[in-house]
Order: C-alpha cells, then sequence, then structure tokens
C-alpha cells in the first residue's frame, strides 16, 4: 500500500542530509525525492495517501537508523 518510491527517496535524503550537513547537497537530494513522488501521483500510480505513508516510513526509518549509527556506545566491547 505506501509508496516504496516516496519511502525509498525521502529516506535516502533525510539520512545524507543528517549525515552530510550540507544545504547544497541536501537540497539536490530532496529535489529528485519531490520529482519522483510527483511523477507517482501524477501517473496515477500511487494515490496522495499512499505517498503519505511512504513518505513518513521513510522519514522515520531514516531518523531511527541515523541516531543508531551514531551511537558511540555501540561500537564499544
Amino acid at each position: 500500500m505506501p509508496s516504496g518510491h516516496a519511502q525509498h527517496t525521502l529516506f535516502s535524503s533525510i539520512f545524507i542530509s543528517l549525515a552530510l550537513q550540507n544545504i547544497f547537497i541536501s537540497s539536490i537530494f530532496f529535489i529528485i525525492s519531490f520529482m519522483a513522488i510527483f511523477q507517482r501521483v501524477h501517473f496515477y500510480f500511487h494515490t496522495i495517501e499512499q505517498v503519505i505513508v511512504g513518505g513518513i516510513i521513510g522519514i522515520s526509518l531514516s531518523y531511527l537508523f541515523y541516531n543508531l549509527s551514531t551511537k558511540k556506545y555501540l561500537l564499544e566491547d
């Protein structure tokens, strides 16, 4: 049901934005993400609700994985 394209593109955009903290590169990835999301709705492959749910899942997972990957205590014995 949720849009996998919205999920993957927003996951990548948010994760790269958090990791690099570079506004120029982040904006390029967000433009690509919104173009992918727009074309999924425009060509009737997904509804707006499906794209929103996929986006929420992608954003949530990117924050989770970024926070887990930056924890120092996970690497200590």
